[in-house]
């Protein structure tokens, strides 16, 4: 999982700007950001390095004011493979003398590189309004998120980072403003990036996300779709579900959580894209009156992009919700491991992982005013809070491991407070072994 580790700043100037980074971790991928304010709407940096390593700039910086607007150019610089270790020098090479402010950026992961998943430049003009925002693309994969804008606002309390959002420099070049900020949130659905300004005011961002590269040999993993049901049913037909893209070797593995109506419910059966998918864990917590069921389900799904998920339970129910993945290159449905809890906040359990292989979680809680689930060892890919009632909630999550982990602590915990009820089910799921060989049958390729 990519993760956030350091952030430092340039000391603001108008020529050549030099400064120490101090990551925390090892390093898996570097972002620069600068803002140029000021004389004209020209490009002059000439190159950024870390640690004598050129970076390369990213499509659509640099991104220049257009002719009428504030005099100014946004600049992101990215470094996702080769990165030194240990504290280094970022240099960005100017060849004119304008002010300039610039925040280093560097990022961790649980084993892979780092890659870009989404660049937008598209915020480019003369009064942009009012808190200007775009949306960047994670496409199901799990991302971090920055931002570097300036705006016309000659003030830096007139700028400021939206909820859910960390400033990691804000600057007043004397004729406006700039700023860096990045999102709080490591997640794979898509984030509305921007900032808070008044109206009437020039913008330009660019706004990048950026995720751990896939682990060569490894399982990869997209969260492909999330949907809801509050209906009273036996059966929920989740229609027309994204599933990824098509492949021989494609599991598609969905995760659930229910509310019963009484307490002893179980899955009876899941088909995703009209194949029988195969009930890797499930769980109930027969606390009276307090029934919830979490389960994994998992199919090897061929061909087409979208499918209907049908989730079938032993008796009728008052609510269903899921979530959708997608896995390449994994050895087949059944799982590596699997765990459950019920009826524990924390919910926990512990899960063997192959290198190379994938977890994945589902969870429904329910406390007084709940605020919200949060994983440990796993990472949040979707949450509904309030799901048909105040005090109840889903959450699922996910992660990819580049090393073997025995018996890794999973769990999930409801705030505030203790739960009234709480279950937990995860999996994992592994890349074929060296002995496995792929056998052909028609329209699947399985291992055995």
């Amino acid at each position: 999982m990519i993760a956030f580790d350091a952030s430092t700043n340039a000391t603001p100037g108008t020529g050549d700007l030099t400064w120490n980074h101090v990551p925390v971790g090892t390093p898996k991928g570097v972002i620069v950001g600068i803002v140029q304010y000021g004389v004209d709407r020209l490009d002059h940096v000439t190159g950024v390095t870390y640690g004598g390593v050129a970076m390369t700039e990213v499509s659509g910086s640099p991104r220049l004011a257009g002719v009428g607007t504030e005099a100014s150019v946004v600049y992101t610089y990215f470094l996702g493979s080769s990165i030194p270790t240990g504290t280094q020098s970022v240099v960005v090479s100017t060849n004119s003398a304008i002010s300039r402010a610039a925040t280093c950026v560097s990022l961790t992961s649980s084993g892979g590189n780092a890659e870009i998943i989404d660049v937008d430049a598209t915020i480019d003009g003369g009064n942009v309004g009012a808190n200007p925002s775009i949306t960047l693309q994670l496409g199901g994969r799990l991302c971090f998120v920055m931002v570097s804008f300036m705006s016309g606002y000659t003030s830096i309390t007139s700028i400021a980072p939206n909820t859910g959002w960390t400033s990691r420099q804000e600057y007043d070049h004397g004729v406006g403003t700039s700023g860096h900020y990045t999102y709080n949130t490591i997640g794979s659905a898509n984030v509305t990036a921007g900032w808070t300004q008044g109206t009437g005011e020039d913008g330009l961002m660019i706004g990048i996300a950026v995720a751990e590269s896939p682990i060569t040999g490894g399982v990869g993993i997209t969260n492909t779709a999330n949907a809801n049901s509050t209906a009273d049913a036996t059966a929920y037909t989740f229609s027309a579900q994204a599933i990824g893209t098509a492949a021989t070797d494609r599991v598609v593995v969905v995760g659930i959580a229910a509310r019963q109506s009484g307490s002893t419910e179980t899955i009876s059966s899941v088909t995703i894209g009209g194949v029988t998918a195969t009930i890797n864990s499930q769980t109930t917590d027969t606390t009276a009156g307090m029934g919830t069921i979490a389960g994994i389900a998992s199919a090897v799904v061929p061909t087409g992009t979208t499918g209907d998920v049908v989730v079938t339970f032993s008796s009728a129910i008052i609510r269903c919700a899921i979530s959708v993945y997608c896995l390449t290159g994994a050895s087949g449905t059944t799982a590596t491991d699997t765990g459950f809890d019920n009826n524990s906040d924390p919910g926990t359990d512990t899960l063997n992982i192959t290198a190379g292989g994938v977890a994945i979680g589902a969870s429904y809680g329910g406390v007084t005013s709940i605020t919200g689930l949060a994983w440990t060892n796993l990472q949040e890919n979707n949450e509904i809070l309030a799901f048909e009632n105040a005090n109840q909630c889903t959450s699922f999550a996910f992660d990819n491991f580049a090393t073997t982990q025995t018996g890794l602590s999973i769990s999930v915990d409801a705030s505030p407070g203790t739960a009234d009820t709480m279950v937990m089910a995860i999996a994992s799921f592994e890349p074929p072994t060296a002995s496995e060989t792929p056998v052909k049958v028609p329209d699947v390729m399985i291992f055995s």
